[in-house]
């Protein structure tokens, strides 16, 4: 029974949010992301994110977070690396680098993952900034002796409403031992 738990692929996940957008150095940025996991049985947790600008290509992001039905408490990072930057018609690519430590029913997981991105800043209508992502986190969950291979897809945008706030929209299909979910949140940026 505790190698079902520990394999279950309703337990593992790899969200995005605003990973792909780029915080100058010296810069940082505090957001936080309710989501939905689509798992049987459905789980809803919130994760609070830090990003900070560490240099002219990486940033560092902070991940703590909770969760019910199974997911409960995580926390871990990122480190990403600006490839190409997101400038005139080339749009931004990047690789984000990633450990997250996650709390199951039997014990705990430990998820490290690639998370190649695509991200394009864009004007709606002429007036509204919108920066659309797609990225593709994939890697391995550890567990007692255990692992197992975690991919998903996911599709966002980030919506500029300010020059400090963004909010998020994230949808992520499972693709490999991970869930379907659907995120969102608001970001502060400084």
């Amino acid at each position: 029974m505790g190698f079902f738990v520990l394999l279950d692929p309703s337990r593992s996940s790899a969200g995005v949010f605003n990973l792909p957008h780029f915080v100058p150095m010296g810069e940082f940025a505090v957001g936080v992301e309710p989501e939905v996991q689509f798992s049987s049985p459905a789980i809803v947790g919130v994760n609070l994110k830090y990003t900070q600008g560490v240099s002219d290509i990486n940033n560092f992001v902070g991940i703590l977070g909770t969760g019910g039905s199974g997911r409960g408490f995580r926390v871990g990072g990122s480190f990403t690396f600006d490839i190409f930057p997101d400038i005139d018609n080339q749009p931004g690519i990047g690789l984000g680098l990633g450990a997250l430590y996650v709390q199951l029913p039997a014990a705990g997981s430990i998820e490290l993952a690639g998370t190649p991105y695509v991200h394009k800043n864009l004007t709606l209508g002429g007036s509204i900034p919108i920066e659309p992502f797609v990225a593709v986190p994939i890697g391995i969950a550890l567990s007692q002796g255990t692992y197992q291979a975690i991919a998903s897809l996911a599709f966002g945008a980030l919506f500029q409403h300010s020059q400090h706030f963004r909010s998020v929209v994230e949808l992520g299909v499972g693709l490999s031992n991970t869930s379907t979910y659907l995120s969102g949140g608001v970001v502060y940026y400084h």
